[in-house]
């Protein structure tokens, strides 16, 4: 099914793009290639994704760096928070009744969170099927590659080059959001979101330079399912839907099944098949990198997991609790 990754709208704007990426970032990449540091560490997949070779040239090699994929996405989630702050205030009453400028900030960065998550959601499930199966090439392919390897390199297709570089460049946009959200600050879930970025910028930064652990990237970009339904929770808040209406109910559910579901036991599940699996944990070579970017990712995601747990319990906690008594009502009870 690799030819469907490679005939499709992405994959067509990917290729749209390369000649311009090769003409005004070859000499970065070549650069950087030609580092011995690089050629001697940095080398795990080169043999099976760039089989005519290392460096770029114009008729032959690997393909480019996606860079200006990467920009267009950074640019367009800069597009689409300003069209929300333009145009949320036409189409919705409620946010038009938020009062705070920190909330009408929030409604704009939901929703191009939720945008971004749903897209990279389909498009990193289409590259898992298209690239050999969901579940380590439950529909094998036959492309030479054996044992760890497989897991490694394989799932290297154009259509997940090109959702990963959609989501290396949000990266850096939701990184910006961060801070205006949080300030620079060790305290709550910043410290938590900094090394979450960072990682997923060094994890995707691989992937996409030396063709490596794109199906252990893509696996862990369907953690994206949840963000939708978390963001609509906060929606539903903010237009004033009772939490005991049926949307709200069943969003909720969702947003538990999912968050918990997809970011602790699929992790959980991915995570075990990796290291047990994974023969390097130095960080002076891809593979080491990976193993550590890979820990990192799934440590962050279970903290936030056990957020959500704390705060379940902590709604269940106040609705069992007894109903506070007023002045009155005790004076009452004497």
């Amino acid at each position: 099914m690799v030819e469907f990754a490679t005939h499709t709208p992405e994959a067509a704007l990917l290729h749209f793009l390369e000649p311009f990426d090769r003409v005004l970032f070859s000499w970065l990449e070549n650069y950087v290639d030609n580092l011995e540091f690089v050629k001697a560490n940095f080398h795990y997949c080169y043999m099976h994704n760039y089989p005519n070779g290392i460096v770029d040239d114009v008729n032959h090699g690997r393909q480019p760096f996606p860079f200006l994929v990467a920009g267009l996405s950074l640019f367009s989630c800069f597009l689409l928070f300003v069209l929300s702050k333009v145009l949320s205030p036409l189409l919705f009453k409620a946010y038009r009744n938020l009062r705070d400028d920190s909330d009408r900030e929030k409604w704009n960065v939901k929703f191009v969170s939720a945008l971004h998550a749903a897209f990279v959601f389909q498009g990193a499930f289409r590259c898992l099927l298209y690239g050999g199966g969901l579940f380590f090439n439950s529909d094998p392919i036959d492309d030479g590659l054996v044992g760890f390897q497989k897991f490694s390199c394989g799932y290297y297709t154009d259509l997940s080059r090109f959702y990963m570089a959609i989501t290396f460049g949000y990266m850096f946009y939701d990184f910006w959001v961060c801070i205006r959200a949080y300030g620079l600050t060790l305290e709550g879930i910043f410290p938590s979101l900094v090394i979450h970025h960072f990682n997923i910028i060094i994890s995707f930064l691989l992937a996409l330079k030396l063709g490596m652990g794109h199906y252990y990237s893509l696996s862990f970009m369907t953690n994206e399912i949840s963000q939708p339904f978390l963001h609509l929770s906060w929606f539903l808040i903010k237009s004033k839907v009772p939490q005991l209406h049926p949307v709200s109910i069943v969003n909720g559910l969702m947003l538990v099944l999912t968050f918990l579901g997809s970011r602790f036991f699929f992790n959980a599940y991915i995570f075990y098949h990796f290291i047990e699996k994974t023969f390097s944990f130095q960080l002076t070579n891809c593979l080491g990198i990976g193993t550590w970017t890979c820990l990192i990712h799934v440590a962050c995601n279970w903290d936030w997991c056990w957020l959500m747990v704390k705060q379940i319990k902590g709604m269940i906690g106040k609705k069992k609790a007894p109903p506070a008594k007023t002045e009155d009502a005790k004076v009452k009870s004497e």
